[in-house]
């Protein structure tokens, strides 16, 4: 394809810019990468903290004790989120008993299955409560208070509240 400009002269063949762009970023992000990898190691053998490059990381660690605190507690508070998110979604209180402290609820697969799901996604809860809120909360979920959970698993998917209210 020729382009034309406003006088009517032709000019060189035009390349898609998008494609440049492109090429350019990649060439760019290459470069950069070599040269945060020499950076990083540099840091990591010298024993220097790579986040705040002022302090000694101890024991062939590679941040200090103060980053690497900053960082545990930046992922709690992460992982704390999260469930929240995903147990507000839900109803925010346990299906049978109505417990509303989150220290003590759950997520519970409705029809069973939990031990292979999580063995497919992950093991860790914050895993599971990422994976409902990226696959926007899937139905086949609910709360349960960890007591309500284990005493379905114990007595063949009921709960033993819901048990004892039919015996009465």
């Amino acid at each position: 394809m020729v382009a034309i400009c406003n006088k009517g002269v032709a000019k060189q063949p035009l390349i898609c810019y998008s494609f440049i762009m492109q090429a350019y970023q990649k060439r760019k992000h290459t470069k950069r990468t070599e040269y945060y990898k020499k950076w990083y190691y540099a840091l990591k053998d010298a024993g220097i903290c790579i986040a705040c490059r002022t302090a000694k990381a101890k024991g062939g660690h590679i941040l200090c004790a103060k980053c690497h605190e900053a960082k545990r507690q930046y992922h709690a508070q992460k992982r704390k989120e999260l469930k929240k998110l995903a147990i507000e979604h839900y109803g925010g209180r346990c299906s049978c008993c109505s417990e509303n402290n989150t220290q003590f609820l759950t997520i519970d697969h409705i029809n069973g299955g939990g031990n292979a799901h999580r063995r497919k996604i992950g093991k860790a809860s914050v895993v599971l409560h990422r994976w409902l809120v990226e696959n926007n909360y899937p139905r086949g979920f609910q709360i349960l208070c960890f007591n309500c959970n284990i005493g379905r698993s114990f007595n063949k998917g009921i709960c033993p509240h819901k048990r004892n209210a039919c015996s009465i």
